[in-house]
């Protein structure tokens, strides 16, 4: 396996898994419309990681913005929410783990996979 196409499913695997820590909200912070938001959000975040994994850079390009934009939202809701801290840098962790590798992958010079 060339490594640009791991970096697709890294990138991916850790937008799924922050995307997965946001769907059991509701059962931690009870049933509200700010944790309905955060279902569709971790649902929303769990198909772009999968769709990641079908290495397509132009999805590549929205999912970083969108992560990015992601990691503001999970800051703000660390602040104002009744869940622990440590649950909020898990998924901030995981968040910025994707962005990391996804940066590598668009902004890497590039190669004979990709020519």
């Amino acid at each position: 396996m060339k490594p640009i196409r791991r970096n697709y499913d890294i990138a991916g695997a850790f937008i799924m898994l922050s995307g997965l820590l946001y769907i059991p909200l509701f059962l931690l912070e009870g049933w509200s419309a700010r944790t309905q938001g955060f279902l569709v959000f971790g649902l929303f975040f769990l198909v772009l990681g999968l769709l990641l994994r079908g290495r397509r850079r132009w999805l590549a390009y929205i999912a970083y913005v969108l992560t990015l934009i992601a990691m503001l939202v999970t800051l703000i809701a660390m602040g104002t929410s009744s869940i622990g801290a440590w649950w909020w840098m898990l998924i901030m962790i995981l968040q910025v783990i994707g962005v990391f590798h996804l940066f590598r992958l668009l902004w890497a010079p590039k190669t004979e996979f990709e020519k």
